[in-house]
């Protein structure tokens, strides 16, 4: 019942701010304050391509030139290429051992493959790695690949996190490109990808990753 009330309060709250920034870009197109009430509206948690391009239609040609406005809109046009369906977007980084790594090597290869965004110093992060573990055990026998996808960290921070979190499964560091490609904001993102190498779901957590996989064994024979 807390969780309904906040969830509640929460969404009450940026009902509010939302509308308050719409009438101020209404009432402001073209100046300072129009820009972040714009940067507000596109900020929003869950906002989508086609919201954004309405907002944009609303505000003038300086506030849609500002770069911090067309970062944000190229960052929501990833993220719509990057849904449920879209075939992955492939990137190279390093494993552990500094050697050359791509996503393809992994990813589109005739197994499921979970990929998790993560680096050492995010808590979120560190807390998703024990269901992670549970995720390996129960399923890597059925054929699931669990990766790893270093972001937005040092090289010696997060060997140094892989030994403490006894982390088992292969990583890639990248420091900013994957997530620039798949418009990731925050981190942990979690996206399954399935055999042939298309998404199957991003945002993903805890028990929602076992009931996807659960679904692929049914679907699939048993095997991931």
């Amino acid at each position: 019942a807390k969780g309904v009330a906040m969830e509640q309060l929460s969404n009450e709250y940026y009902a509010k701010i939302k509308s308050l920034a719409e009438a101020d870009l209404k009432e402001h197109p073209n100046d300072a304050i129009g820009l972040i009430a714009l940067q507000d509206l596109l900020g929003m948690e869950g906002i989508t391509l086609s919201s954004a391009e309405a907002f944009l239609q609303q505000a003038g040609e300086r506030l849609r030139a500002d770069n911090g406005i067309t970062n944000m809109v190229a960052r929501l046009r990833r993220v719509e290429a990057t849904q449920a369906g879209a075939q992955f977007v492939d990137f190279e980084g390093v494993d552990d051992a500094n050697k050359a790594v791509h996503l393809s090597d992994y990813v589109g290869k005739g197994h499921y493959v979970l990929v998790d965004f993560w680096a050492s110093w995010c808590g979120p992060c560190r807390r998703e790695i024990a269901h992670l573990k549970k995720v390996r055990d129960a399923y890597t026998d059925k054929g699931l690949v669990i990766l790893g996808t270093v972001v937005w960290d040092e090289m010696e921070d997060h060997l140094k996190a892989m030994k403490e979190l006894e982390i088992t499964w292969p990583q890639i560091f990248n420091k900013t490109e994957a997530t620039e490609l798949y418009g990731i904001a925050g981190i942990p993102q979690i996206i399954l990808f399935d055999p042939a190498g298309k998404i199957v779901a991003r945002d993903l957590r805890g028990e929602e990753i076992n009931k996807l996989l659960d679904k692929a064994l049914q679907d699939n024979g048993g095997k991931l």
